[in-house]
């Protein structure tokens, strides 16, 4: 229980702390990003 206490109080010190988590939030926010198009013929072969 002393572990999970440390722990819990390890993750608010990392909320409380003003850190920009928009981060987390981007690849819902985005959408869909294209593709970048490279032509077959110029694509990487093994």
């Amino acid at each position: 229980t002393t572990m999970i206490e440390s722990m819990l109080k390890d993750l608010e010190s990392h909320v409380s702390s003003e850190q920009n988590l928009n981060f987390q939030s981007e690849c819902l926010i985005q959408g869909v990003q294209s593709k970048v198009h490279q032509p077959l013929m110029k694509r990487l072969t093994c």
